[in-house]
Parts: structure tokens; C-alpha cells; sequence
């Protein structure tokens, strides 16, 4: 048999450098998506409506509201229900901290304004 036959031949196992290149190749095939679920975008309207019910955030609680929305986005896609439940933990525990700021009694109301009552009452 010639080389060049061995090398078509469908029944030739491939060997060398061809049989290491093609381990390297992704298994899906050109033009298909490495992805098949793409991009969840349910985070977004997660983050946008737990945004909304919240008003006003700082950036430190935006930043806890966004790990909370990935963890619930999460939590909906798991396969484990262990680790479901693990994830739907984790991020209501972020919605609560960030929830009792939000709902917290201010305290004493800033030195600068106590100082001026002071001032105008003596």
C-alpha cells in the first residue's frame, strides 16, 4: 500500500502530529456555538428588578446585588439539587444584607449638624 493511500484510507489510524492536532480541536464543529445555552441573560433582569424594588444603592451594594443575581441565575440552571439549594442560600443571604442597610434606622444624625445645634442654642 502507498503512503498516499494510508494516509485517505478511512480505516487508517492517524498518527503524529494529525492525531495530536486533532485532540486540540474543539468538539463541536465549525460555524457551532462552544455554548449552547449562550449567555444567560436572566441575570440582567434579575439585577434590573431587584435594583428597582431597592431605589438608591451604592456601589458596594450594587456590587452585592449583582453576585446575588448571579447566584439565584445559577441556582435556577443546577443540576444538584445540593448545590441548588447552596446557591439560592448564598444569594439570599447577599439580598438580606443589603436589604437591612437599605431599611436601617438612621442613627445620630451627622457631627456637623449636631454641632450646629449646639451652636444655636448657646
Amino acid at each position: 500500500m502507498s503512503r498516499e493511500a494510508a494516509e485517505t484510507s478511512p480505516t487508517a489510524a492517524p498518527s503524529g502530529r494529525a492525531a495530536s492536532l486533532r485532540n486540540l480541536r474543539p468538539p463541536w464543529q465549525p460555524g457551532q456555538s462552544g455554548n449552547p445555552l449562550g449567555r444567560f441573560k436572566h441575570v440582567f433582569e434579575l439585577f434590573d428588578a431587584m435594583t428597582a424594588d431597592l431605589g438608591d444603592l451604592t456601589g458596594i451594594d450594587q456590587a452585592l446585588l449583582w453576585q446575588a443575581a448571579k447566584l439565584m441565575a445559577r441556582s435556577e440552571r443546577s443540576k444538584d439539587a445540593n448545590e441548588a439549594v447552596r446557591l439560592a442560600n448564598a444569594s439570599a443571604r447577599l439580598l438580606a444584607s443589603v436589604s437591612q442597610k437599605k431599611h436601617r434606622k438612621p442613627g445620630r444624625p451627622p457631627l456637623r449638624e449636631q454641632l450646629a445645634e449646639v451652636e444655636s442654642v448657646g
